[in-house]
């Protein structure tokens, strides 16, 4: 016997001027972050990895590390990435920090 099918009215309509101009503001955070190789989220200097995640309904650029979750915030900047939560999440790059000193480590002795 089939399972009966339900469906859920949507919460809000497409038709909402609110809702128009959010989808519109969040397309064009999007686009801006598109190409970027990391953002900084507001005049923060720390620059976090990128990924995709779903906000109200729709794919949008978040952080790796999950420090916001608006993306409204979040501004493309082109340095590496500095976030020590975002480095060890994504696993990309050396565990190196720019301007972090490596130690010489001898093994064996």
């Amino acid at each position: 016997m089939p399972l009966p099918v339900h469906s859920q009215p949507p919460l809000v309509t497409v038709d909402d001027p609110v809702v128009e101009h959010l989808v519109a503001q969040l397309r064009r955070v999007r686009e801006d972050l598109a190409d970027a190789h990391g953002a900084v989220i507001g005049d923060a200097r720390v620059v976090h990895a990128l990924t995709t995640q779903m906000w109200a309904g729709l794919p949008v650029p978040g952080v790796a590390c999950h420090a916001t979750a608006d993306p409204l915030r979040l501004r493309a900047v082109s340095e590496p990435v500095t976030c020590r939560r975002c480095r060890a999440r994504s696993h990309t790059g050396s565990d190196r920090i720019p301007g972090q000193t490596i130690l010489a480590v001898e093994v064996g002795r």
